[in-house]
């Protein structure tokens, strides 16, 4: 019986195919040396739940993404755009970039002033 893979997008390391395991997305041409992955969970410590297929088909594409409700350490909630971008140290992660305007986990002036008096 053939294993049939469906096909995520090209890998952006070699080129290769893209293909989903059962915990990250991953190069057909890891046996080569490859060391292309993206791991499902990359964004569970901020709250969101696994990257979908649909999702990597979109970052390997080079796409940017929008990922709302995320949590920070606070417990705030935040909205950011995320890109596959290559960390020297850990490799390929979802970068993600923030719109300032729209952060409202910022304390403001008078909270921080709250703060400091206690």
């Amino acid at each position: 019986m053939e294993n049939k893979r469906q096909e995520i997008g090209k890998c952006p390391e070699c080129g290769k195919p893209v293909y989903e395991g059962k915990q990250s997305f991953y190069c057909s041409s890891y046996k080569e040396g490859c060391k292309f992955t993206l791991w499902k969970n990359s964004l569970d410590r901020l709250g969101h739940e696994d990257i979908t297929p649909d999702q990597a088909r979109q970052l390997l594409n080079g796409d940017s993404i929008a990922f709302t409700g995320l949590k920070s350490k606070a417990g705030n909630e935040f909205d950011a755009q995320g890109k596959l971008a290559k960390n020297e140290t850990y490799g390929w992660q979802i970068g993600l970039t923030f719109n300032d305007a729209s952060r409202e986990d910022k304390p403001s002036a008078d909270q921080e002033n709250e703060k400091t008096k206690n």
